[in-house]
């Protein structure tokens, strides 16, 4: 094991101790239902582990943060690095993920995704 993913391990301990379990639900993409018309968008569900925060007020400005906006501090083990279209479950709630994702990662290695979520 390398440094950087030795820190990864240990993010992940702190935030199972800490957070909670969540979903990660990567898009797949979008497939035409000729009997509905509509696009349908398709999942694949990965679980992980984050830690729900709120922003600090004087950060939310009603455009790129919102009243109600959550950050979460995701595990990057367990889970793909979320992109635009993915949504995360935390609880029985479904939020929609606001890019950009910002990770850390030194020399290259996933250590923390910083994930901005919105209902």
């Amino acid at each position: 094991m390398t440094f950087y993913s030795d820190m990864a391990t240990t993010a992940d301990e702190l935030i199972t101790e800490f957070g909670q379990a969540v979903t990660l639900k990567v898009s797949a993409g979008a497939a035409y239902d000729p009997e509905t018309g509509a696009s349908v968008v398709t999942y694949t569900d990965q679980s992980g582990h984050g830690c729900v925060v709120d922003f600090d007020k004087k950060l939310i400005d009603g455009t790129k943060v919102r009243i109600g906006d959550k950050l979460v501090l995701l595990s990057p083990l367990g889970v793909s690095e979320p992109k635009d279209g993915d949504q995360l479950v935390i609880g029985s709630e479904t939020w929609q993920l606001v890019p950009p994702v910002t990770v850390t990662a030194p020399a290259g290695v996933a250590v923390l995704y910083e994930v901005q979520v919105r209902k």
